[in-house]
């Protein structure tokens, strides 16, 4: 019994959660409504370097976002070229391993690095916070700054997305640690 008990009680100071990037516009239906829609990935990838040569990658595979909307998550597959590079692969720039420990504790605000869909490079800056042991990025940009038209249905009749995009990046100190 007294087993059981402190198997209850560890369990309960487990926090479950992983790692996961999303993605936010907005857009206009029916040319007045104005949505807001999310996806999500939770089967991002994370590696990173070693010693002097440190560096976060994120492998994410377009496939697994859900937007809870089936014929959305095909479009996002066709707009994000999955065809071409199934996974989104964003890498920050190299740094020693004192500027990568300063990451990991918050003190550091922003990192570069490039994100790569259908096999093209995009530089991009990441605002960075550090919250209940994740380090999340934020990159607020537009779909024209990665190549990409903002889609429409019906010539913007029935829904114009807006050159707007939010990318946000949520990843467990616990991967960062490896």
């Amino acid at each position: 019994m007294r087993v059981l008990l402190v198997c209850i009680l560890s369990l309960s100071n487990l926090v479950f959660a992983q790692s996961s990037v999303s993605w936010k516009t907005s857009k206009t239906m029916f040319l007045f409504s104005d949505q807001t829609p999310i996806g999500i990935n939770n089967s991002v990838r994370v590696e990173t370097g070693y010693g002097e040569a440190r560096f976060i990658k994120l492998i994410i595979p377009i496939a697994s976002f859900s937007s809870g909307e089936a014929e959305r998550d095909q479009e996002v597959q066709k707009i994000l070229k999955a065809d071409i590079q199934p996974n989104i692969i964003f890498q920050t720039e190299l740094m020693k391993q004192a500027e990568y420990e300063r990451l990991l504790s918050g003190d550091v605000r922003e990192i570069t690095g490039n994100l790569n869909i259908a096999n093209e490079s995009h530089p991009v800056t990441v605002k960075l916070a550090l919250t209940n042991n994740f380090l999340v990025g934020t990159v607020d940009s537009k779909f024209t700054t990665f190549g990409i038209t903002p889609p429409k249905v019906a010539g913007g009749l029935v829904a114009k997305v807006h050159d707007k995009l939010e990318l946000v990046g949520r990843i467990d100190l616990e991967d960062l640690k490896k």
